[in-house]
């Protein structure tokens, strides 16, 4: 597994399990714990493209790809594309705060299909390292959970040996209570 990984704006180390942001919208150099991040959400905002005529479409497609191509063009020109006029991530804290981060800022219409395929791409990787961090904190969770029970069987199971022992005679009553004490608090 790599140490470090970057996705845009967001450098993750996971040795030390630390995220760096270098967003304009937060101070540069921000960093949180991984164990302080706890979820996020995702915003695609789509806008409605041009609808093209049907009869446009089928001949368009008629010519470049015969009686087929007309059928699909036809029946494809009632639904106009949905083009994508912004994209964004919300980031959630432990704390109960949260930050935003822009990966594509409020596009009018004449954007750059470039510029678009290269957020999508960025949006994906930021994604990607979000739900790896994220993982890592349920598994975490999942230890000290486990941890957790463990010793909560462990002390248990001494109450239950000193119990035992209390009945065979080895130890008398008030050594018993002493020990219980000591494990229980």
């Amino acid at each position: 597994m790599e140490r470090c990984q970057s996705a845009g704006d967001f450098h993750a180390d996971f040795h030390s399990k630390i995220l760096m942001l270098t967003v304009e919208s937060i101070p540069k150099g921000t960093c949180y714990r991984f164990s302080e991040i706890t979820s996020y959400i995702p915003h695609l905002v789509t806008r409605e493209g041009k609808s093209y005529n049907g009869i446009t479409r089928a001949a368009v497609g008629g010519i470049l790809l015969g009686p087929a191509g007309a059928v699909v063009g036809a029946v494809t020109a009632s639904r106009g594309e949905d083009l994508i006029s912004r994209i964004a991530i919300t980031v959630y804290l432990n704390d109960g705060s949260s930050f935003e981060v822009n990966i594509l800022k409020n596009m009018s219409g004449s954007e750059d299909i470039e510029v678009v395929n290269e957020s999508k791409r960025q949006f994906e990787d930021i994604t990607i390292l979000l739900d790896r961090i994220l993982d890592i904190n349920k598994m975490n969770e999942n230890k000290e959970t486990s941890m957790q029970n463990d010793q909560s069987f462990s002390i248990a199971d001494e109450i239950i040996k000193y119990k035992e022992l209390l009945d065979m005679g080895i130890i008398n009553e008030e050594q018993f209570e002493t020990q219980k004490e000591k494990l229980l608090q």
